[in-house]
């Protein structure tokens, strides 16, 4: 079976935000310090952090026979869930962010951006971008707090470094999502990673990837059969050993 990621929490400038619920489901809640999250500055920011985790995507979610599966990437997949159980639709979305614009991800740039008209503010070009943390925080300039872009300082980019190791320790992949405003005469040259900079942070989203049962079993009748075995992993070192430790490795 295919593991079905799960985002387990949203960290912005305001706080840290935990969604309940696992796999592909979209039911569950926003909670912080473990009640149903109300903080006005804090949902706005989780919510535009979940908006731009949705649009810089190319999985789609669907709902067949009763069952939710995604097609494409499982990470993807996991991120337009946690946008559902906040309440962000796929039609409401659709409706106001049209994609013009992609500059997709690699393994070397670890990034990805999408660009988007947005039908609410004619004015501007939207530019959504998710990516490793490391390479995505250098590239933003600013903050969102609440509705307002703040500069990045110095400071601030310690503590959402320390976030991310934290996350990590907990076993919680982690993602980095920004965006940018931009004006329509981007459209007119050609769209390249030249968009990805001057970015405004948005937050850290951490999902958990659940090694499956089989694993542990073929983990433990190799260490039977007097195997030592040897994870290969491109997860966060702090991940990996959360991970072993519950494989017995």
């Amino acid at each position: 079976t295919k593991n079905e990621m799960t985002v387990r929490t949203v960290v912005t400038t305001s706080g840290r935000v935990d969604v309940t619920g696992t796999g592909y489901t979209p039911e569950g809640e926003l909670q912080h310090g473990g009640r149903l999250l109300q903080e006005p500055a804090l949902r706005t920011e989780v919510e535009r952090t979940l908006i731009a985790a949705d649009l810089a995507n190319n999985a789609t979610l669907t709902h067949n026979d009763g069952r939710w599966s995604v097609q494409g990437d499982p990470t993807e997949g996991a991120l337009i869930v946690a946008a559902r159980k906040v309440g962000l639709t796929q039609e409401a979305l659709d409706a106001r962010f049209e994609r013009v614009g992609e500059v997709p991800f690699s393994s070397e740039r670890k990034l990805m951006s999408t660009v988007h008209k947005d039908a609410d503010k004619p004015e501007r070009v939207a530019a959504f971008a998710k990516g490793a943390p490391d390479v995505l925080v250098p590239r933003c300039s600013h903050e969102l707090v609440g509705n307002e872009a703040r500069p990045l300082t110095d400071e601030r980019r310690e503590e959402i470094r320390a976030t991310n190791e934290t996350l990590a320790g907990e076993a919680l992949r982690t993602l980095g999502v920004a965006f940018r405003s931009l004006s329509p005469e981007t459209l007119d040259a050609e769209i390249n990673d030249a968009i990805e900079t001057d970015l405004v942070f948005l937050g850290l989203v951490g999902m958990i990837d659940p090694p499956r049962e089989e694993a542990k079993e073929a983990v433990a009748r190799a260490k039977g059969a007097g195997i030592r075995p040897v994870m290969i992993t491109g997860d966060h070192p702090q991940t990996a050993a959360a991970i072993a430790r519950e494989l017995n490795i």
